[in-house]
């Protein structure tokens, strides 16, 4: 029992990539049921975890029977965990073409106790390859060529979702997005109130208006504690799950920017903001889960 604990600890802490895009994942599955219940939704998250963890413990515990060593059946779990991220992101990228429900069952249909750790990453593989397929059966010969590079499309893409504020927000995607296009840097990080702020090296353009700075708050104690370089909570009362982008332009060009992109979503008043913005730029864009409750 007490190696078992050991493993089950011991493999948390080396899979936080891929805990994290996990974490990631079944934070969008779940938003829609769960946008302004944060413990519910942590609840559910860590539970889903719970049985990601039994499959890695069944894997480890077939490899000492088979007569292996402790450190060879160690190095095998940590030889499938790129795979499992690989496998996860892929599934990730099906959020913008497919039913939440659709891609929740795709995901959570795999978890059964009869599968091992291996098992469960092949089936994840499985289900994007279903996936994969099906969208090309129905975008016939327009169908997409696949690229596990971030690009500029997609971030732009995922930025003027979160900005129209359909669902409650999360900007710890477009972050990291922006790390590792080299345009923001954790250390760089400006925090108070709770709101994590950084300048965007360069600029980016979104929707044909150049931005220069991007802040946010994630309710998600489990977020912020895998990213704690990017996400910070300090005392007091929670600014709210918000994203935010700044930008140089004045109010009347960023109000006709919002017209143009989102047309009349009803937030134009509360999501344009000049005076107090977060990070000092002249005008704000933001979404924030009190908008959209």
């Amino acid at each position: 029992m007490k190696l078992s604990i050991e493993i089950q600890k011991a493999t948390i802490f080396r899979t936080l990539k891929s805990a994290a895009i996990f974490f990631g994942l079944t934070g969008f599955f779940l938003t829609a049921a769960f946008s302004s219940h944060a413990q519910d939704f942590n609840e559910l998250a860590g539970a889903a975890m719970r049985l990601r963890q039994a499959h890695v413990l069944r894997s480890y515990e077939e490899c000492v029977a088979e007569g292996r060593s402790d450190a060879a059946c160690r190095q095998h779990i940590d030889s499938l965990h790129d795979q499992e991220v690989a496998a996860l992101l892929r599934l990730g990228e099906f959020m913008t073409e497919i039913s939440e429900e659709r891609l929740s069952d795709a995901f959570s249909s795999c978890y059964s106790p009869n599968r091992n750790y291996e098992e469960l990453i092949q089936c994840w593989e499985g289900a994007a390859d279903n996936i994969e397929r099906e969208l090309t059966s129905e975008q016939g010969a327009g169908a997409r060529s696949r690229n596990n590079e971030i690009n500029h499309d997609d971030l732009e893409f995922h930025l003027l979702n979160q900005l129209r504020c359909v669902n409650r927000p999360e900007p710890i995607f477009a972050m990291l997005a922006l790390q590792e296009l080299g345009k923001i840097d954790a250390g760089e990080m400006v925090g108070f109130d709770s709101i994590s702020c950084f300048r965007i090296h360069g600029g980016i353009e979104v929707g044909g208006l150049r931005f220069n700075s991007i802040c946010g708050h994630s309710e998600s104690e489990l977020v912020r504690r895998l990213f704690p370089e990017i996400l910070w909570r300090g005392p007091g009362t929670s600014p709210g799950q918000f994203i935010s982008l700044g930008t140089q332009a004045n109010f009347e060009t960023v109000a006709r920017w919002y017209r143009d992109n989102f047309f009349d979503s009803g937030f134009l008043n509360q999501a344009i903001e000049t005076e107090d913005t977060s990070f000092g730029d002249r005008t704000e864009v933001s979404c924030s889960n009190w908008m959209i409750n």
